[in-house]
C-alpha cells in the first residue's frame, strides 16, 4: 500500500513538475548572471519554499538582480500574478502535507502554490519601483475584474501592486469614481484606501470630496476611509469628513470617525467634534468616538481633558470603555485618577459576556492600576542619582 502511494505521488509530481517547466516556457524569462528571474525570487522567499536558504545577502543581490532586469521581468511578473493553483496541484500540496516521505520530495522540487508565487511576484513590483511603471495598463485590467465578481485573488493581487506605484497608478483609479457603472466606483473607492498617498493628494482628494456624497453607500463609505488616508497632506480633507459626521448612514459616520482619527496635524480641530460624538444618543457611535479620541496620543493636553470629561457620562458603555482608554495614556492621565477611583463602585455592567460580564468598577480599578505604576515608573526614572558608588577597599 504505502509501495503505491509512493509510486502515485512520485509519478504526480514528475507530471506537475513537466507541466509546470512547459507553462512557464510560454513566456521568455529574463536573467541576470546567468541566472533566471524565478530564481532570483527565490532567494526573496522569506517563508515559502526558499525560506531554508534565506539570508540578507541574498536577498540584496536578488533585490539588485530584478533591478538589473528592470521592465523585462513584467511579463514575467504579471503572469505570477495571475497564476492559480491547478486541482493537480492542490492535491499535490495537500498530499505532501499528510505525508512526510512527500513533503521532503514538495521541498526537493521546491514546488510552491501559486499565492506563495505571487507574493513573491509583488514583492519584485516593489522592488522595480519605477521601473515597473509600464505594467499599470495590465494591472488596471486585472483589478476591473472585480466588477464581474464580489472576490478575485487576482484582482486583490493587482490592487496591492498599484497602490504602490505612485501617480501614474493613482490617477485611472480616480478616473474611475466618475464611472457610471457603480461597481466600478465601488471598485476605485475601496482601492485608494490602499494607495500610498505622500505623492498625490492633489489627485485623489478632490474626486474623494464628490464620492463622499455618491448615490451608493459602499462608494461613501471606502471614500470617508480613503480620505482619512490622504488628510494629513489635504487641508480640504478634515472639513469634509466633519461634516458628514452629522448626517448621513450610522456606517458612512463610523468611517468618517476612523478616517478623522488617522490624520495629524489637523487633530486639534476635530477632538471638539469627536468630543460632541460622545454626547450622541447612539451607542455605537458613542464607543467609536471614545476610541478615535483615545488614539490621538500627539494631542494629549486636549484628548485627556476631553476623556476624563467623558467620566461623568450617564452613559455606562462611555464611562467603561473611557476607563480603558485612558489606561493606555500613562503619566499623561495621572489627572483621571480622582475620578477613576470614585468609579471603583460603579458595578454596572457596561460589557456583557456569555461567560464573564465587565463592570465599569472592574474597568475603573484597573486603569487605575495601570496609570499609578506608570507614574510610579515615570517618577523612579526620573530621579538621578547624585553620586557614583565607589567600592570600599578592605
Amino acid at each position: 500500500m504505502i509501495f503505491r502511494q509512493r509510486f502515485a505521488f512520485i509519478a504526480v509530481s514528475v507530471f506537475a513538475f513537466v507541466a509546470a517547466l512547459l507553462l512557464h516556457e510560454r513566456i521568455r524569462e529574463p536573467a541576470y548572471q546567468g541566472k533566471r528571474l524565478s530564481a532570483w525570487l527565490m532567494d526573496l522567499d522569506r517563508s515559502g519554499a526558499g525560506a531554508e536558504n534565506f539570508t540578507a545577502e541574498k536577498e540584496a543581490r536578488a533585490e539588485e538582480a530584478i533591478r538589473q532586469m528592470g521592465a523585462e521581468c513584467i511579463p514575467v511578473l504579471l503572469d505570477l500574478l495571475r497564476s492559480h493553483n491547478s486541482r493537480l496541484m492542490l492535491k499535490l500540496i495537500e498530499f505532501g502535507q499528510e505525508h512526510e516521505f512527500a513533503e521532503k520530495l514538495v521541498a526537493k522540487f521546491k514546488f510552491s502554490d501559486a499565492t506563495a508565487k505571487a507574493e513573491l511576484a509583488k514583492d519584485a513590483f516593489m522592488v522595480l519601483g519605477e521601473k515597473a511603471k509600464p505594467a499599470i495598463p495590465e494591472l488596471m485590467k486585472m483589478l476591473n475584474r472585480l466588477v464581474s465578481s464580489d472576490w478575485d485573488e487576482v484582482a486583490h493581487r493587482a490592487g496591492g501592486v498599484l497602490g504602490n506605484l505612485g501617480k501614474e497608478a493613482t490617477l485611472p483609479v480616480v478616473e474611475m469614481l466618475n464611472d457610471t457603472d457603480v461597481r466600478v466606483r465601488r471598485i476605485a473607492a475601496n482601492q485608494l484606501r490602499h494607495h500610498q498617498t505622500e505623492d498625490s493628494p492633489e489627485l485623489a482628494v478632490p474626486a474623494l470630496l464628490k464620492a463622499l456624497h455618491d448615490s451608493d453607500i459602499t462608494v461613501r463609505v471606502n471614500a470617508a476611509k480613503a480620505l482619512g488616508n490622504f488628510s494629513p497632506q489635504s487641508a480640504e480633507a478634515v472639513p469634509a469628513l466633519l461634516s458628514i459626521l452629522d448626517g448621513d448612514e450610522l456606517e458612512v459616520r463610523l468611517s468618517c470617525i476612523r478616517g478623522l482619527a488617522l490624520t495629524g496635524a489637523y487633530a486639534r480641530r476635530f477632538i471638539p467634534a469627536l468630543t460632541e460624538q460622545v454626547k450622541s444618543s447612539d451607542s455605537n457611535r458613542q464607543s467609536s468616538a471614545v476610541i478615535r479620541l483615545a488614539r490621538i496620543r500627539h494631542e494629549i493636553g486636549i484628548t485627556v481633558p476631553a476623556l476624563i470629561q467623558n467620566l461623568q457620562s450617564t452613559t455606562p458603555s462611555i464611562r467603561g470603555n473611557t476607563t480603558m482608554a485612558l489606561s493606555a495614556f500613562g503619566p499623561e492621565a495621572r489627572g483621571a485618577i480622582p475620578h477613576l477611583q470614585k468609579l471603583t463602585n460603579d458595578q454596572t455592567v457596561f460589557f456583557p459576556g456569555f461567560d464573564y460580564s465587565l463592570t465599569v468598577a472592574t474597568a475603573a480599578s484597573r486603569a487605575l492600576q495601570a496609570i499609578e505604576r506608570a507614574v510610579a515608573l515615570s517618577s523612579a526614572s526620573a530621579v538621578k542619582p547624585n553620586s557614583t558608588a565607589v567600592p570600599v577597599k578592605d
